[in-house]
This record gives C-alpha cells, structure tokens and sequence, in this order.
C-alpha cells in the first residue's frame, strides 16, 4: 500500500542524494512503525550523521528502537540525547520514565513523567504511566488522582478505567 510506496520513493531519493538526512529519517520512521526495527536504527544512524534537523525525534525514535529490542540502557542513553537537542521534548522524558520503570529505578522515572507532565500536560499516556508509578510505591491517593486527570483527558481509555475502579475497591 502507501507504505511501500513511500519507502520506493524514499529510496529512490537516497540513490539520488544519499546524504539526504531527513529521507533517513522518514525511512527510519517508515520502518520502525513496520516494526523492521533493525532498519529503524540503520536508517535513524545515518539521519544523524548527516547534518539533521530532526535530531531530537531521530535520537527519541532510536530509543524507541532500542527499546523494543530490549536495550534499554541504550534506549535511555538516546532518550537523554533527545533531551539534550530540545530541553522541553516531553515525548522524550516521557520514554525515558518508561525506560526507568523498566529497569526499577522508580523515582527517577516518577520524575521524568513529572517533567513530561510539566512540558504537556494533556499528555494522558504520561499521566497514566504516572499513576502506575504512584501504585508500585503504594502511593494509592497520588495514583487515584493522576487516574482521574487521564479520563478527564481521555474518558474513553479503558487502561486507566480499569486502573481506577481496581485501587477504588482496595
């Protein structure tokens, strides 16, 4: 379909200027929503070699990438490269608390989802995943109250839903 599509003619852009970054990067792109996530980094690398625009996106879709592949240290090494481009790119302190999460280190993912929050806070994934953090640390009321703001954003996310009449019934 169109993503075939999209990846002939993105191609056939780099077989004409292979140092073209942001075809790297649409490609990159292209491939990690594929799930080639393999490709993704390939491509994302070479975005990043040649002068890119997208630094900070090309940086957070290879900590995605990593992620994915269960590489987390290097997911979170990638996420802080993000930050370091864009200091309010709350998509990338947002991963970056997934990552911490992953790995245990609670408090410092509670505090990147708190900086997410503070740079979005309409972002209701970090809200959510914010709560999840106050659960683990028992921290019932704070996850109860984060709960609340994600179904004011988005009433119809049966995650938090669910999440909440679950710690309403403790």
């Amino acid at each position: 379909g169109q993503t075939d599509e999209a990846i002939k003619e993105l191609k056939l852009a780099l077989t004409l200027k292979p140092d073209l970054a942001e075809a790297h990067y649409n490609l990159g792109t292209v491939y990690e929503k594929q799930g080639q996530t393999d490709e993704a980094i390939k491509e994302l690398k070479l975005a990043l070699t040649f002068k890119s625009d997208y630094a900070e996106e090309a940086y957070n879709n290879l900590g995605i990438s990593y992620y994915k592949l269960g590489r987390i240290e290097e997911a979170i090494n990638e996420y802080l490269k993000a930050i370091g481009q864009k200091k309010d790119f709350a998509l990338a302190y947002r991963n970056l608390g997934l990552a911490y999460a992953e790995q245990g280190r609670l408090d410092e993912a509670m505090d990147m989802y708190l900086t997410s929050i503070k740079y979005n806070h309409s972002d209701a994934i970090a809200h959510y995943n914010l709560s999840a953090i106050y659960n683990r640390k028992g921290l019932n009321d704070r996850a109860i109250e984060e709960l609340e703001i994600v179904l004011r954003l988005k009433p119809d996310y049966l995650p938090a839903r669910q999440a909440l009449e679950s710690l309403l019934k403790k």
